[in-house]
């Protein structure tokens, strides 16, 4: 088993990784894409903002899964200043060294994250709704559900839809559609 120190120079060694990675990449590019990269919006076609709206939402969710890991080594630095370090959170029971050597910030035994992991597997398939668009609710007459996209919910189709959605306006460049 290795000793505390050397878990400690692991744990920094991350972080220290984890910070360059953060410097070089300014911030996932978030810093650097404020905005898209034309002064108007007008003359762009929905398809490109849509894809500068992509990165920016994925160049976030990098940044902040890179802030949450920041979070979790320093978690596991305070788990070893207070000398509970490589003990389970659930269980009490020591964490395997291997899983600490791959893993340096586990805060559960393996057999207890496997516990934990399938609960909310379970959870997830229970809701189902985890996996629908954010957009979906936003749809005026879609019960909570209900699947706009395949099964239908009681008096929702797709002509039900695209009634509600026609008067925004098409793709073809064309504007709002009259009535």
């Amino acid at each position: 088993m290795a000793d505390r120190e050397t878990y400690r120079r692991l744990l920094l060694a991350e972080r220290e990784a984890l910070r360059r990675r953060l410097d070089a990449n300014e911030r996932f590019g978030l810093q650097n894409r404020a905005g898209v990269t034309e002064l108007s919006q007008v003359d762009n076609h929905p398809a490109d903002v849509a894809s500068d709206l992509f990165e920016r939402e994925k160049d976030s969710a990098h940044y902040h899964d890179a802030l949450a890991h920041w979070e979790e080594i320093d978690a596991a630095l305070r788990r070893l200043d207070d000398g509970t370090y490589g003990v389970c959170e659930r269980c009490g029971s020591a964490i395997d060294p291997e899983r600490l050597w791959v893993v340096p910030t586990a805060r559960y035994c393996i057999h207890c994250q496997m516990a934990i992991d399938a609960k909310r597997r379970r959870d997830v398939a229970i809701r189902g709704r985890a996996v629908r668009p954010a957009e979906e609710g936003r749809i005026v007459g879609v019960a909570p559900g209900d699947d706009a996209y395949g099964v239908e919910g009681p008096g929702v189709d797709g002509e039900d839809i695209w009634q509600m959605l026609e008067p925004y306006g098409t793709s073809d460049g064309g504007g709002p559609v009259k009535m």
